[in-house]
């Protein structure tokens, strides 16, 4: 599946979209800033809704037009 219609991203795939780092997507599921899944034991997804939500209001909150 492309990752342009994923609904749910790896963290992989977060990192590489978005350039977030690890420790900070952590951080973010930690403190449910953003939804995640765990899948089994190891798996886990990140809801790609609450990723894009996250960098919207980090770009209201630097005042970046773009």
């Amino acid at each position: 599946m492309q990752t342009d219609l994923k609904v749910w991203l790896t963290p992989r795939e977060v990192e590489q979209m978005y350039g977030i780092s690890r420790s900070l997507l952590w951080r973010l599921r930690r403190t449910g800033i953003i939804q995640s899944a765990t899948i089994g034991t190891r798996g886990v997804r990140v809801s790609r809704v609450s990723i894009d939500a996250y960098m919207a209001r980090q770009t209201q909150d630097t005042g970046d037009d773009g």
